[in-house]
């Protein structure tokens, strides 16, 4: 069973997936969930297989911390990888640029190598200025973009 929260475009990847597995011979029954119930008691990290939408962070750390280390709070897959770990530490604490750098490239290569996730594709976020609206105050992070003192004109 794959589960996934009912959104549209969850359930048409879900389809489109479950439609490629069938070709290989993989055949799943795909089960939409309301949003607040996917989510409801952490639910969707007992599951075997989902779908887990990841929104944007203002920088990848957050997902190595939250999602990948070994017994992190957002740990859906369940991975324990020691050499993974140790790597995230160095990414996230290191002051010297080159060490992180060379952090980010192998952690880049485990996950490539035996990674427990796929990422099918990036949702778009974009943002529009002008010069016709000041006092926008644009945050890497698009929820948090703060138009509290944004004027026209």
């Amino acid at each position: 069973t794959l589960y996934v929260p009912n959104l549209p475009d969850r359930v048409a990847l879900a389809e489109v997936l479950a439609a490629q597995w069938e070709e290989a011979g993989i055949r799943i029954t795909i089960e939409p969930q309301e949003e607040a119930v996917y989510y409801a008691d952490n639910g969707w990290l007992e599951v075997d297989l989902a779908i887990t939408p990841w929104g944007p962070r203002p920088v990848p750390q957050v997902y190595l911390d939250l999602y990948l280390k070994t017994g992190a709070v957002w740990n859906e897959s369940h991975l324990s990888d020691e050499e993974l770990d140790q790597w995230i530490e160095v990414a996230g604490t290191s002051l010297d640029e080159a060490e992180r750098v060379e952090a980010y490239h192998e952690i880049q290569r485990i996950l490539i190598e035996r990674g427990p996730i796929i990422i099918p594709y990036f949702f778009a976020a974009f943002g529009v200025m002008t010069a016709a609206v000041q006092g926008v105050e644009v945050h890497p992070f698009a929820g948090r973009t703060n138009f509290h003192k944004a004027i026209v004109g």
